[in-house]
């Protein structure tokens, strides 16, 4: 497809996978892919293979838990005159870390991912995203920024900030509004969730993300819930979050260690059930 040649996207954590995928998709529909993210090596790999295919695409070095890594890929922009049609926010973070747990170093470095940096980029960016009337701001969040889950505190309460500074951005900046896009996956299978289990909770893959964030770019989609479990589990948030947490603490309990330490033919089968914590 070509009736995208002309538009230019800018992709945070695009060397792997939701960003990845994103890349591989959007440049297939068209568009000019400029990849951003910390890797050099897999960055160039993702481009070689994109140029191999035929399509445009090239990349930054981007820390976004690193102001001057921020200023750096902004200022390159600008000096080399690159226009930026669209924006995904996609490069996240999670320590995988009760709350309780996580020391101070990944808390802050947690929220410097996945907050301060997309809003430092936000702001650096406008100026060029606004020299086109439709350009559009894409935001990867998380169901976690509604629902947090035991082991994830720190990632929700940094997705849930940052989404709760979109709502405001939209009501501070009216003309911004229309052009922000959300995008909230639940559980993905990529290497940020590979330690995370949950056999109860289906997860996507990283094609179905990039496919939501194509629409929200495509066809001006403001918001995009990948996944019909999603949508219910945020219905059902947002109808009773005690409900919610009840459901997320009984799903989330393993066995205690005097448990364990038994055979399964010293213990009945209630007492094996109910015999049960929360956390790990």
């Amino acid at each position: 497809m070509n009736h995208n040649q002309s538009e230019t996207i800018l992709i945070t954590g695009a060397s792997r996978g939701i960003g990845k995928a994103t890349a591989e998709l959007l440049a297939e529909q068209g568009y000019k892919i400029i990849a951003a993210a910390r890797s050099e090596l897999q960055l160039n790999a993702l481009c070689q293979s994109l140029r191999s295919a035929g399509f445009d695409a090239s990349y930054r070095l981007l820390d976004m838990s690193q102001t001057d890594s921020i200023e750096g890929c902004i200022a390159s922009l600008e000096n080399e005159k690159i226009k930026i049609d669209h924006l995904v926010l996609n490069a996240g973070y999670s320590s995988g870390e009760p709350a309780l747990e996580l020391d101070e170093a990944k808390r802050r470095h947690e929220f410097d991912v996945n907050y301060h940096g997309p809003i430092q980029l936000i702001k650096g960016l406008l100026p060029i995203l606004q020299k086109n009337s439709g350009f559009s701001i894409t935001v990867v969040s998380s169901v976690s920024a509604k629902i947090p889950f035991p082991g994830n505190s720190n990632y929700a309460a940094s997705k849930a900030a940052f989404l709760h500074a979109l709502r405001s951005i939209k009501i501070e900046e009216r003309n911004l509004s229309k052009h922000l896009r959300l995008v909230i996956p639940g559980l993905t299978k990529t290497s940020m969730s590979e330690e995370f289990q949950a056999p109860w909770l289906p997860a996507s893959s990283p094609d179905t993300i990039a496919q939501a964030i194509y629409s929200c770019i495509r066809w001006n989609n403001r918001v995009a819930i990948p996944g019909l479990h999603n949508r219910a589990l945020l219905a059902l948030d947002r109808l009773s979050p005690t409900i919610i947490d009840t459901l997320v603490a009984l799903m989330s309990r393993k066995p205690v260690e005097s448990d364990l330490a038994q055979s399964d033919s010293e213990q009945s089968l209630p007492r094996r059930i109910l015999r049960f914590r929360f956390g790990s």
